[in-house]
């Protein structure tokens, strides 16, 4: 009897370890998106998808070399595992390229709201697919969360079909990144996550380099890069910090971690990002933005402290 109540103990001790731990991994994962603008900013002059297509192929060559010096084999082995791991690098693919995208047709805060709807959608996908079903205190939550974000970002009224194209890419966007996170939680027991990452950012470069090579030939070499050293300095920076360590720690987060959980916590990449500016871009931060960064905690601390440990 006692021997039984001691392994439960351990296990619910063990349980709450890898909670923490998740939630430690997704904190640090927004951390390492939270420069992410300011890296693209260095990258000025260089088109928008071809940096998006130089982070998913960075990315995914780091993690195939560590594999291969690690003795690993990341490589899909039947033609299921190809077309899942296809599919995988098809929502990565959407996910960067919508929202990169968005940006030449919205307002930044505009694309970053549509975004992080992303925990709805994933909310929506895992009650469907993972059957894990919102709490009241998670539905609270997520509203809270994204009165803090939509009061953050300060909308201004959109206007034109130009506008409200950005901002259906962007809401596409926030659906495929839903989606992703549901999807790598989904396929953790199938997957390694080194497989996982690095077949669907390698399978996502094929896509955009597919998608780059079409409007290359459809507008007749109409664009006009710019390499210079710092900004391929701010590729670099924005492949290894945002996509291959803050991305691989909130698909380690995920791991151990209920998908709605790690996607608000993720939405906070908004607020980093706002501190990041008002610290190397001097950018002062408004009543506005403090408020929207208070609720957004807000949120964020209510959904926590009533998730389930899954």
């Amino acid at each position: 009897m006692e021997d039984n109540k001691e392994g439960t103990g351990a296990a619910g001790a063990a349980a709450d370890r890898q909670f923490v731990i998740g939630i430690l991994c997704a904190v640090a994962g927004v951390l390492c998106f939270a420069p992410g603008a300011l890296f693209i900013r260095m990258a000025d002059g260089i088109d928008p998808l071809e940096i998006t297509l130089h982070r998913m192929a960075i990315a995914s060559l780091a993690i195939f070399i560590f594999a291969k010096a690690a003795g690993s084999d990341l490589t899909a082995k039947t033609r299921k595992e190809y077309a899942e791991l296809a599919v995988f690098g098809l929502i990565a693919a959407v996910h960067f390229g919508c929202f990169v995208a968005s940006l030449s047709f919205t307002f930044v805060s505009h694309s970053l709201a549509l975004c992080y709807t992303a925990p709805i959608f994933a909310a929506l996908f895992s009650s469907f697919i993972l059957s894990e079903k919102c709490t009241g205190r998670q539905i609270a939550a997520i509203v809270v969360t994204f009165a803090g974000i939509f009061i953050l970002v300060g909308f201004e009224p959109a206007s034109g079909p130009k506008v409200l194209f950005g901002d259906f890419l962007a809401l596409i966007s926030g659906v495929a990144l839903g989606l992703y996170q549901t999807v790598s939680r989904m396929y953790k027991d199938r997957y390694s996550l080194l497989k996982y990452k690095a077949n669907a950012y390698f399978f996502a470069a094929l896509y955009l380099f597919a998608v780059l090579g079409a409007l290359r030939f459809s507008m007749c070499g109409s664009f006009g890069s710019v390499y210079t050293p710092y900004a391929v300095a701010g590729v670099l920076s924005s492949a290894i910090f945002c996509t291959l360590i803050g991305h691989a720690l909130i698909n380690f987060a995920l791991r151990r971690v209920g998908t709605v959980l790690v996607s608000l916590i993720t939405t906070q990449e908004v607020t980093g990002g706002i501190i990041f500016a008002m610290i190397f871009l001097n950018e002062k931060l408004s009543l506005t933005a403090f408020t929207g960064i208070f609720v957004s905690l807000l949120g964020i601390a209510l959904v926590i402290s009533g998730a389930e440990k899954k």
